[in-house]
């Protein structure tokens, strides 16, 4: 959370700008390589397998490790020739193959629009966005991927308000990365997304992509997600994988903007907050081993991370958020045995940094080794309807008397039906969260409607429920929302 930010010093500030240089400079050289003849793709389809149906399917029953849903790559990128490649193509048709790419990419317009109810009504997102998804294939071995989006907001709606504009325009990068595949190793360069794990409730193991954490809880986990620069390399043999990661530039979570509608100030109006986000040169690293054992299938993931959210510190008259380091080990498994899939998630972070406060009021940081894990269910009723539990805790060993969460654990259950009607045009979601310490719980009922094959509407209503007065939650006590979301893919 950021509020009035200290100049930054002679170093610091060349550190920034030549990170800026960094990140420009690779995402120029990506889009150049588009210049090398490719072809474009449909709608929700990979050309790592032109078989591939061209909808994202649920998972469902036995897992595959083959096919990494969320990262939509196969292991095999080269199984596909590339007609560009054709003797006698000319650097016309290279260039016309160039444009048909960008043209055939998936295209999103969109508006939406939430509204608080209760006492207090008002209008909090009023804005319109244009997302662009495109996937290519450069060449039989190079693979391409970008995508980003750029948001309008008009003075209706809080972050323009904030910045007390008529209209405030803002662009966001999810990926853009380069990808070489060979028959059993795959490399990739540039701002990727990388999911580690799958519980809903807490970042057990998916510690690696930052998250977008502007709008509360009002965006969905997989909207939410965005990439970090880095280099990484999937390693496959048999029902096996290795996947290792180096990033030069680790991401942090974003939080409200100063005056935004969810922004809290982590302390008085007379403290300077300073941005001690991590620079170029403070890196992460890991690694995570995948094996398949007939429907059961094992992860174990290891590395050095920077907290994706901040702790603060007094430090005179300054507030900062620090983002510090911390190691991690951990290991998801799932089995599965049709219609139920079991998974289990458990991490140990040691030195993980935790708010605390000091006899005078002052922030501190503190490191403590602690343990988080998830244990979920999932049922699939053959896509007559889905539904899963999860149940996840976090266990903090050191002593915690400075600490302004102090207790030694913190649960939370979450519980989503979803069911489709209309042969699959119209799916009604519903999702439960509570936290058992805090007893604080929301309620999200959400319905998705295809009104045609080009245009997505969504309704969503949140409920929440907050009635610990000492809980992070109690700020946001009068939050209900109504929303509309309306989507036009081309």
């Amino acid at each position: 959370m950021k509020s009035l930010t200290a100049p930054l010093d002679p170093l610091s500030k060349t550190r920034h700008i030549l990170s800026k240089l960094v990140r420009l400079s690779l995402a120029l050289y990506l889009i150049l390589s588009l210049g090398l003849p490719g072809s474009g793709i449909c709608r929700g389809q990979s050309q790592f397998d032109p078989s591939l149906p061209g909808d994202v399917q649920v998972e469902t029953g036995e897992p595959d490790s083959k096919f990494d849903s969320d990262n939509m790559e196969m292991d095999d990128i080269s199984r596909e020739p590339s007609r560009s490649n054709e003797p006698g193509q000319s650097k016309e048709s290279a260039r016309k193959s160039l444009f048909t790419t960008f043209v055939e990419s998936v295209w999103t317009l969109g508006y939406r629009a939430s509204h608080r109810t209760g006492d207090d009504p008002k209008l909090i997102n009023n804005h319109i966005f244009l997302r662009q998804e495109m996937e290519t294939l450069i060449s039989e071995t190079y693979f391409f991927k970008l995508d980003w989006k750029a948001s309008g907001y008009p003075k209706t709606d809080h972050r323009a308000e904030a910045k007390d504009k008529k209209f405030y325009l803002e662009a966001d990068l999810r990926e853009a990365y380069l990808q070489a595949g060979y028959d059993n190793l795959s490399i990739k360069l540039g701002n990727q997304i990388n999911v580690w794990g799958k519980a809903d409730t807490m970042a057990v193991t998916d510690v690696v992509s930052p998250r977008d954490a502007s709008e509360f809880i009002f965006s969905k986990i997989e909207d939410a997600r965005f990439g970090q620069w880095m280099l990484s390399s999937n390693i496959y043999h048999d029902n096996s994988s290795l996947f290792v990661f180096l990033s030069p530039l680790a991401e942090t979570d974003k939080y409200p903007g100063v005056g935004t509608h969810y922004f809290l100030p982590p302390g008085s109006e007379n403290f300077q907050i300073v941005d001690d986000s991590p620079e170029f040169g403070e890196m992460e690293a890991g690694l995570k081993t995948d094996h398949l054992f007939s429907k059961t299938e094992i992860s174990v993931m290891t590395g050095h991370f920077h907290a994706n959210a901040p702790v603060y510190e007094t430090r005179g008259y300054t507030v900062h958020e620090t983002y510090l380091a911390y190691n991690m080990v951990g290991t998801a498994i799932s089995h599965a045995f049709e219609p139920v899939l079991i998974k289990l998630e458990l991490a140990f972070k040691q030195g993980f940094p935790l708010q605390g406060m000091d006899a005078k009021g002052f922030y501190l940081s503190m490191e403590s080794d602690i343990m988080d894990g998830a244990a979920g269910i999932e049922y699939n009723a053959n896509d007559a309807y889905f539904m899963s539990l999860e149940l996840s805790n976090r266990h903090i060993f050191s002593d915690r008397t400075s600490l302004i969460q102090g207790r030694r654990d913190s649960t939370s259950l979450y519980y989503t039906l979803t069911k489709d009607f209309w042969h699959k045009t119209l799916a009604l979601e519903y999702n439960f969260y509570y936290h058992i310490q805090d007893q604080n719980r929301f309620h999200n009922f959400q319905a998705t409607y295809d009104l045609t094959d080009a245009i997505e509407i969504r309704a969503r209503y949140t409920l929440l429920n907050v009635t610990d007065t000492q809980s992070l939650m109690w700020a946001y006590k009068d939050e209900d929302r109504a929303a509309l979301e309306i989507r036009y893919f081309f």
